[in-house]
């Protein structure tokens, strides 16, 4: 098991990664304007996809290293290796950035450009993190499954938040319950803004 200390740097880790990914897409969007619809989406279609997949494998690194840490602290049998699991792929992200940039085709929109590059600067920034972070979190629960120790990972709750929705409090309140993809179910699935970690357990 992490100490507390480990626990808290891991969860550290993830939100600066978090704020990176942020930082990283607001340079992206500072070169595009949406009075160009056409050349707006191609280039967020274009470059989001390779933001994710960069910053999705240090997400992968962090989620290893907290797992050989967890388990070279435990009284796990045998040796294994964790493997990265990948970010998720570019058909994956761009439909997620089709949904950040509707309002930019709706028909109803009234938005001026300032308010609509608020808009979807707000949608997208909610949106990225949690796809570069699904490196961090597969790579947990794809080797959770195929680890021969068998060991079963919890849902945290993010320190950061004073409140936290009723899906993630729900699934964090079942402690220590998933730990093969068949029993993962909603266990696996991570909102927009959502801080959530994940925490391993070795009987």
């Amino acid at each position: 098991m992490l100490t507390a200390e480990q626990r808290r740097q891991f969860h550290q880790a993830d939100s600066d990664l978090d704020a990176l990914t942020v930082e990283r897409l607001l340079d992206l969007l500072t070169v595009l304007t949406v009075t160009d619809a056409r050349d707006f989406t191609a280039g967020v279609m274009d470059t989001l996809p390779a933001l994710v997949a960069e910053l999705g494998e240090v997400s992968a690194l962090i989620g290893s290293t907290m797992y050989e840490t967890a388990r070279d602290q435990s009284d796990a049998r045998g040796r294994f290796t964790v493997n990265l699991s990948d970010p998720p792929n570019t058909e994956q992200v761009q439909a997620t950035a089709r949904w950040a940039l509707a309002p930019l085709f709706s028909p109803e929109n009234v938005l001026g450009p300032a308010e609509l590059t608020g808009l979807l600067t707000a949608r997208l920034s909610a949106g990225a993190p949690r796809l570069v972070r699904e490196g961090g979190r597969r790579t947990i629960v794809d080797n959770t499954a195929r680890d021969p120790a068998r060991p079963r990972y919890r849902r945290v709750l993010s320190a950061g938040k004073k409140t936290h929705c009723d899906f993630c409090t729900m699934l964090a309140g079942r402690g220590f319950v998933y730990h093969t993809k068949d029993t993962a179910g909603a266990g696996k699935h991570f909102h927009d803004r959502c801080g959530c970690g994940l925490e391993l357990g070795f009987n």
